[in-house]
């Protein structure tokens, strides 16, 4: 008999809502793909994995998703931080028992001694997801995910070691940091720094002509260290501004189509400067 897998997620929805999404996958196919690299699906939040002997797909299954398959056992999901937005908490608890870490900062030994006996983790913050971690939680423990773009501070070999799937969400900030950085470069640009102090310290000078005038970005040239998903959503959100054009400098060309958009060009580190 050909076992399956059925899979719950739990996927971030305009980074705040949440909804279960069940769906079967070939134990083979699991194997293959899904335990041999990062999972990341739809940015997902959280993936827990329920075990099914059954041959065909049925409502059961679905139906029974928040349980151990043969048992009357509830998932047992580990939230290891106490700022994960209670919608998500209620969420999961339709189907799940959840545990949630106390502490702030997350406290590492409430974290061991929580993850006892638990079938996944949801890793909030940056601490160690070591061996450490899954010894504690035990042999039954079944899926990882966390809420961050990096992933760092996790053991990936170990976690493949233990076929353990683990997910994360590598482009969910994308915007929020292009956000961030145009508008550095804007302050930069206008001295919005030193504008603010001299209001802040009463120094403003109305006598001077070209005081505090500092530079257009209108038909500039703009260089990028890199040129991926973030340096991509910089540069859309410049093009506004009428900027001249892009120069950057990587390993590897980008697609000519997005050269072609943005009007930027491949050069190396010292021509870039």
């Amino acid at each position: 008999n050909t076992k399956n897998f059925c899979v719950l997620l739990a996927l971030r929805i305009l980074g705040k809502q949440l909804f279960f999404f069940p769906c079967l996958i070939n134990i083979d196919f699991y194997k293959r793909k899904m335990l041999t690299r990062q999972f990341s699906i739809f940015q997902l939040l959280l993936l827990v994995v329920v075990i099914s002997s059954t041959t065909t797909a049925d409502n059961s299954i679905a139906k029974n998703a928040g349980k151990m398959s043969g048992e009357d056992e509830k998932f047992r999901i580990l939230v290891t931080h106490p700022q994960v937005p209670q919608e998500a908490i209620e969420l999961l608890q339709r189907d799940c028992e959840v545990t949630v870490v106390q502490s702030l900062p997350p406290n590492r030994s409430e974290i061991l001694e929580k993850a006892k006996g638990v079938h996944a983790f949801l890793w909030g913050g940056h601490e160690k997801l070591n061996a450490e971690a899954l010894d504690a939680a035990g042999p039954q423990l079944k899926a990882i995910s966390t809420m961050s773009a990096g992933i760092d501070y996790v053991d990936v070999p170990e976690l493949k070691r233990r076929n353990i799937p683990l997910g994360h969400t590598p482009t969910v900030l994308n915007d929020a940091v292009a956000d961030i950085a145009v508008g550095l470069l804007l302050a930069a640009a206008r001295r919005f720094h030193e504008g603010r102090l001299k209001i802040e310290t009463n120094n403003w000078e109305t006598y001077t002509l070209n005081w505090m005038l500092g530079q257009d970005l209108r038909d500039s040239v703009v260089g990028f260290y890199g040129f991926g998903g973030i340096a991509q959503a910089i540069a859309k959100r410049l093009s506004g501004f009428d900027i001249d054009s892009i120069l950057y400098t990587t390993r590897r060309r980008v697609a000519e189509e997005i050269e072609k958009e943005y009007n930027a060009k491949k050069v190396d580190f010292d021509t870039m400067l």
